[in-house]
């Protein structure tokens, strides 16, 4: 063989494998970061070399010639990340002016309680009650005394067990609210309320509670043969029974933690199972807790996302964190954004076409408000 003829099939093996690696890997980087181009060009160049030895011939099947991508827009690139929150709207200024005597007496009676009670479950918990009970108070379309006291009798029934959030919000409330508990290791919060007339209560408080709910365990309330798949049936008569007892107009207040919050992410990075607590039977993100409560008959949804669980700090290290969560968190969704997601394994009919990032609240908690319409 000539010198000449090496040569020449020298040079159509190099045209034939830029045609195959090359220029899809180069395709595919069209919209990246110009940052994130040089990098994964950078390494593509320097992998070519070896890629030609082990590419499959049938490569060119896995490059759809229109692949299914995601746009990814950043509507807050660059600005810092908020301190809560909110969908659906802001409470008025009206009911947050009112809310302010409330809200201060709440914080007074859990500051004493924490002094009077050596308590390691209340010291964790005492700033979540304080954070959960000035969000409620703002939602609350209730008529406040200069003290804090309710003006007018109210009926609230909390699911779950009583707890020192309960204790304070009665103290504070004053006599014109009585309260009840469902639960307290007594009822199977899955199973109808029987003991509960319909339309009796002014607000139902759902506190950490709906994580906990598993499927029924009988056949019979499970309602088909599958039952070793989570159906959410036990969510869903938990949220359907509380908007049974609801008087028309009223309101539920369900918290739970957020099951895309930058701590989560951080597991999954890791390694390790997403849910903030192991143990929980499911933790939910907002699309899961809308459909959940839509489903059960609610309206006039209402959520906020505040980070009650971390312990107080310098302002600038949470945002300095959250902020460096946040682009890494764009970075791998431009990347997989960019990719034929179909040849991945990616199930299109769970991702929306257009993900703007900074919609999708990070906070490590969750307050959903739901309104039993008139």
């Amino acid at each position: 063989m000539s010198r000449q003829t090496t040569v020449l099939i020298g040079l159509g093996c190099a045209l034939a494998l830029y045609a195959l690696v090359i220029s899809p890997i180069n395709y595919r980087l069209d919209n990246l970061s110009s940052v994130q181009s040089q990098v994964l060009r950078r390494l593509a160049q320097n992998a070519s070399p070896t890629l030609g030895q082990h590419a499959s011939p049938k490569v060119s099947e896995y490059t759809p010639k229109e692949p299914i991508r995601m746009r990814v827009d950043h509507s807050r690139l660059g600005m810092p990340p908020e301190t809560v929150m909110t969908f659906g709207g802001e409470p008025s200024s009206e009911l947050v002016k009112k809310c302010q005597a409330p809200a201060a007496a709440f914080e007074r009676c859990m500051q004493q309680r924490v002094k009077q009670n050596n308590d390691n479950y209340l010291n964790f918990h005492a700033r979540r009650y304080t954070i959960n009970f000035a969000s409620l108070c703002k939602r609350l379309p209730w008529e406040w005394t200069d003290s804090g006291a309710a003006a007018a009798p109210r009926r609230v029934l909390e699911l779950g067990a009583g707890s020192v959030f309960t204790s304070c919000f009665a103290e504070v409330t004053g006599s014109a609210v009585t309260f009840a508990v469902w639960g307290d290791y007594k009822h199977d919060l899955r199973e109808p309320f029987d003991d509960i007339a319909s339309a009796q209560y002014d607000l139902v408080i759902c506190q950490e509670v709906i994580e906990h709910i598993a499927d029924p365990n009988t056949r019979a309330l499970q309602g088909d043969d599958d039952a070793a798949t989570f159906k959410a049936k036990g969510i869903m008569s938990l949220l359907k029974e509380s908007r049974r007892v609801l008087k028309p107009g009223s309101m539920i207040m369900m918290t739970t933690p957020n099951v895309a919050s930058h701590q989560q992410l951080l597991y999954v990075l890791a390694g390790i199972h997403p849910f903030s607590n192991p143990h929980h039977v499911r933790e939910m993100s907002r699309g899961d807790a809308y459909k959940y409560l839509t489903d059960a008959g609610f309206g006039d949804i209402k959520s906020e996302f505040v980070n009650t669980w971390r312990p107080t700090g310098p302002q600038s290290n949470e945002v300095l964190i959250e902020q460096q969560m946040q682009a890494l968190a764009r970075s791998l969704a431009d990347l997989l954004a960019n990719q034929p997601l179909e040849t991945i394994g990616v199930d299109m009919g769970r991702l929306p076409p257009n993900l703007d990032l900074a919609q999708v609240p990070r906070h490590d908690n969750a307050f959903y408000y739901a309104t039993v319409q008139a």
